[in-house]
């Protein structure tokens, strides 16, 4: 079974540096706007990688950081990402791994 871990790891490798910081900065906003997450802390997200910023959102956002994930990278119109990710959501269940998380 696919987990949550691989498949965000898959989707943020595919973003340019420019564009996963600016992916940061929404998955932030979006929180904020949203209301019913927690906020990453920006200590944390500032020097985060992609590793741990999948870390960091399947901590926080558990099950639903693959909605957080797809409404930040709807925000810096890489649409064809949130397509690869309802693909995904489609093919079967996801599982939350918490042995990649530290």
């Amino acid at each position: 079974m696919t987990t949550v871990y691989q498949i965000l790891l898959r989707e943020l490798k595919d973003l340019l540096d420019d564009q996963f910081k600016e992916f940061k900065f929404h998955v932030r906003e979006c929180v904020q706007a949203d209301g019913g997450f927690p906020v990453i802390p920006s200590s944390e997200l500032a020097n985060a990688d992609r590793p741990k910023m999948v870390e960091l959102m399947v901590h926080h956002y558990k099950d639903q950081a693959v909605g957080v994930t797809q409404a930040a990278l709807k925000e810096i119109g890489r649409n064809d990402l949130v397509e690869n990710l309802n693909r995904a959501r489609n093919a079967g269940p996801m599982q939350l791994d918490h042995a990649n998380l530290q």
